[in-house]
C-alpha cells in the first residue's frame, strides 16, 4: 500500500509540472471514427494479450492467427517477443509475417521488437493497422541503460526514444510503454498529454500496481501484455478489470465511457444539476456506471445500441473530467502570471 501512494505521490508532483494544452481526448474532438458496428452498445474494443513467447517469426505468426480466428480488434505481444535477439527492421520477418495476419483478420497488432535503424538499436513497439500497414513506432522512453555508464556489458544499450508518441485507431488512441517505463510517471503523463485513451503495455514484468495508479490519474485504460504470461488490465478510474497468469487473456473495453468531475460548475450552470439530469431523462440508454464521491468523479456510459456518450456530452453542452483539468490549469496560469511547464516536444498525436 505505501509502494502505490508513493507512486501516486510522484505522479501527483509530475501533473503540478504539466503543460497546458493537451490533446483532443478523441480522434475528432473526442469522438472515435469506425471501430463500432451499428447496433452495438458503447464502442466495444476486443483486446487479446499473448504473452510467455519465444518464438520464431512464423512459429508467433501462427499462434497470433488461431487467435485472431476467435474475434479481436487489437492483440499485443509481449517485450522483444522473437526468439532471436538480433536487432531487425521494419522489413524483416518478425514484422512482415504479423502485417499478413493483421490484413487478414482486419486487426491491429502491436509487436515489441529489438529495432535497428541507420545503425542504432531501439526497444520498440511497432503498430500494425487493420489493413497490415506500419500505423507507428513507439522507442521504449526509458531502457535500462549501464550503471556505472563505463560498463559496456550491462543495460540494453539501445537508444532512449524521442516521445510517448499516440496514434489514432479507429477506435480511439492507442499509446506504448514498454517495461522499465513503469517506473518513470513522465511517460504516463505524456501519454495523457497526447491524447492517449487506451496504453498498451509490454514487458519483460507486468509493472504490478503502479499501472493502476496511472490509470487513474491520467483516465486511461491500461492493458498489459508479459513474458511471464501475466496480464494485468486497468479501467479509467484506476480499477483492476483483470488480472491473470494464463499467457492468453482476452477483455472487452468500451472506448465510448467518460469521467466527469461531481463539482463542475460549467456542467451544472445555469441551473444546478439541470444538464446532468436532462441528458439522463431524455436518453434512458445511458446511466451512471459508477459514482467516486470521494474523488467527486462519476462515469457515464451507454446500456443501449448506437448510443453515442461522447457525442452526447457535446449535445448538452458537457464537459470530461480531462476538459474540466485542462480548463483549471489554464485559468491558474493566467491568474498566477505563468505556468508550470516542463521540457518536452509539443503533443505528439501520429497520423
Amino acid at each position: 500500500m505505501k509502494c502505490v501512494k508513493s507512486v501516486l505521490l510522484i505522479a501527483v508532483f509530475a501533473l503540478l509540472d504539466s503543460p497546458i494544452s493537451w490533446a483532443a481526448e478523441g480522434p475528432t474532438g473526442d469522438t472515435a471514427q469506425g471501430g463500432a458496428d451499428k447496433g452495438t452498445i458503447g464502442r466495444p474494443v476486443r483486446i487479446i494479450s499473448i504473452g510467455k513467447c519465444n518464438k520464431s517469426p512464423e512459429e508467433m505468426a501462427e499462434l497470433v492467427d488461431r487467435e485472431a480466428a476467435t474475434g479481436a480488434d487489437l492483440i499485443v505481444l509481449p517485450e522483444m517477443w522473437p526468439k532471436s535477439k538480433k536487432p531487425v527492421t521494419l522489413e524483416d520477418a518478425p514484422i512482415t509475417t504479423l502485417a499478413a495476419v493483421a490484413k487478414k483478420h482486419q486487426i491491429y497488432i502491436i509487436s515489441p521488437i529489438l529495432r535497428k535503424e541507420e545503425g542504432t538499436a531501439y526497444n520498440s513497439a511497432v503498430v500494425l493497422d487493420r489493413q497490415g500497414k506500419v500505423l507507428g513506432v513507439y522507442d521504449k522512453l526509458f531502457p535500462v541503460l549501464a550503471d556505472p555508464p563505463e560498463v559496456k556489458d550491462r543495460g540494453e544499450q539501445v537508444r532512449p526514444g524521442a516521445d510517448a508518441y499516440v496514434f489514432e485507431a479507429d477506435f480511439g488512441r492507442i499509446g506504448m510503454a514498454i517495461c522499465f517505463d513503469a517506473q518513470f510517471p513522465e511517460v504516463w503523463h505524456r501519454l495523457a498529454h497526447n491524447g492517449a485513451q487506451l496504453v498498451l503495455f509490454s514487458g519483460i514484468s507486468s509493472g504490478g500496481q503502479t499501472l493502476g495508479a496511472y490509470a487513474m490519474l491520467h483516465h486511461y485504460y491500461i492493458v498489459c501484455c508479459t513474458n511471464s504470461g501475466e496480464c494485468q488490465v486497468y479501467d479509467i478510474t484506476g480499477d483492476k478489470l483483470l488480472h491473470e497468469r494464463k499467457g492468453i487473456s482476452r477483455i472487452t473495453l468500451d472506448m465510448d465511457r467518460r469521467i466527469l468531475h461531481t463539482n463542475d460548475f460549467y456542467n451544472k450552470w445555469p441551473v444546478p444539476g439541470q444538464k446532468l439530469d436532462r441528458l439522463l431523462k431524455e436518453n434512458p440508454g445511458v446511466v451512471i456506471d459508477k459514482k467516486m464521491p470521494r474523488e467527486e468523479w462519476y462515469v457515464l456510459k451507454a446500456t443501449q445500441p448506437d448510443v453515442d456518450v461522447p457525442a452526447l456530452i457535446r449535445k448538452y453542452d458537457m464537459q470530461t473530467l480531462q476538459t474540466f483539468l485542462r480548463k483549471q490549469r489554464e485559468q491558474g496560469a493566467t491568474k498566477r502570471g505563468f505556468q508550470f511547464t516542463r521540457q518536452g516536444p509539443p503533443a505528439n498525436v501520429a497520423k
